[in-house]
């Protein structure tokens, strides 16, 4: 495969060619889901990027949240590019970006941020797949460091239904590890959308819970 049809792994967007993701999250803690007026997360995401040519790729990656008495909103520019290709359809990916982020309680800084991407396409009894695993380490303004690690296998049965799995791992300042499992299924209803239903589930260091709805665009 050419490129993953969601926004995680090494492939390139390919030249000329774009895509953007609007999600919406609502989350709680899980001792909260029995509450009715129980203490709720709002964040509001999108995800852009556009190919340059067969293997750079620009984007932004931007969002807003708000709840648990804080707020939060970020902004980065990133650049994206296929570094090599190897046997058996593995695919390594490095990126680099720059942007802002705007904290209730802890005020604005600049982000600086590096990552490896490794992928490969496969062919299975359920339809062809994609796994990634997208690594990240970023520097924030004054100085405090936010490590990612994102495991993610795709599915796709039909030509219009694709079925992922992501195994979320962050590491924050003051927060140690958190760990989360984001299950997601993805219906095409047009020849350039998707509708993308999914949960986030914590399995480590935080009991939120939440649900994600996303739409994507291709032109």
């Amino acid at each position: 495969m050419a490129a993953a049809p969601a926004a995680a792994g090494p492939w390139p967007r390919g030249e000329g060619q774009g895509f953007v993701s609007l999600s919406s999250l609502i989350a709680t803690g899980r001792d909260s889901l029995a509450a009715p007026l129980g203490d709720m997360r709002f964040q509001g995401s999108l995800f852009a990027e556009y190919g340059l040519d067969a293997d750079w790729t620009v984007g932004i990656d931007a969002s807003h949240g708000r709840g648990f008495g804080e707020d939060e909103t970020t902004g980065l520019l990133f650049l994206r590019r296929l570094v090599g290709r190897f046997a058996g359809g593995h695919l390594l990916g490095a990126e680099f970006g720059l942007g802002w982020r705007q904290h209730s309680l802890d005020g604005g800084g600049m982000r600086l941020r590096a990552g490896l991407s490794w992928g490969r396409g496969f062919e299975s009894a359920w339809g062809g797949g994609w796994m990634s695993l997208d690594a990240t380490g970023e520097w924030r303004q004054p100085g405090e460091m936010v490590w990612k690690a994102d495991l993610t296998l795709g599915l796709r049965p039909r030509d219009d239904l694709m079925l992922i799995g992501q195994l979320q791992n962050g590491h924050y300042p003051g927060a140690g590890a958190i760990v989360k499992l984001a299950p997601s299924v993805v219906w095409q209803w047009s020849d350039a959308a998707h509708l993308q239903l999914g949960l986030s589930l914590a399995l480590f260091g935080d009991d939120e819970v939440g649900v994600k709805i996303a739409q994507w665009f291709a032109f």
